[in-house]
């Protein structure tokens, strides 16, 4: 049985950072996983099937190969809630994981400052930190703390 881990956090939260980490220490090829779930969406609809990742994630499920996305909009109980209920109605033995990041306003704004998109990335951090619940009996990740020098995406 497969299973499909959703990294769930605000930008800047270290949502790619862990993925990097699966790739790099051998947990997942890098084919398998998708830091930006929804970038190259169709229409920029953000729509579970619309993602370019779609079709390679559930035929990787299908054939009981995990896979790990992230995506900010999943800060957004009804994106998340599409995207499990449109992966489950694919591959209905498929086991969902998902991780959570602290909602932590500064240490996201801390990570994001610099980057070539800093002001977009703020005003979604901005955005995202007012409807972004973490479920109760969920665990959540301490933000990463980037150290100096490592670039930002």
């Amino acid at each position: 049985m497969a299973t499909l881990t959703i990294v769930i956090g605000l930008p800047g939260s270290g949502k790619s950072y862990f993925l990097d980490r699966l790739v790099n220490n051998g947990t997942l090829p890098e084919e398998r996983t998708c830091a930006d779930y929804f970038r190259g969406s169709k229409d920029n609809i953000l729509e579970v099937p619309r993602s370019p990742f779609f079709e390679p994630m559930i035929s990787s499920l299908k054939r009981e190969l995990d896979c790990a996305i992230a995506d900010i909009s999943f800060c957004e109980v009804r994106h998340l809630r599409a995207l499990v209920a449109t992966v489950l109605a694919e591959v209905p033995t498929v086991t969902i994981k998902r991780i959570y990041f602290r909602n932590d306003l500064d240490a996201c704004r801390r990570n994001v400052w610099g980057s070539a998109n800093e002001a977009a990335r703020l005003a979604e951090i901005e955005r995202l930190s007012h409807v972004y619940v973490i479920p109760s009996g969920e665990e959540a990740r301490e933000v990463f703390k980037k150290p100096l020098g490592l670039p930002t995406r």
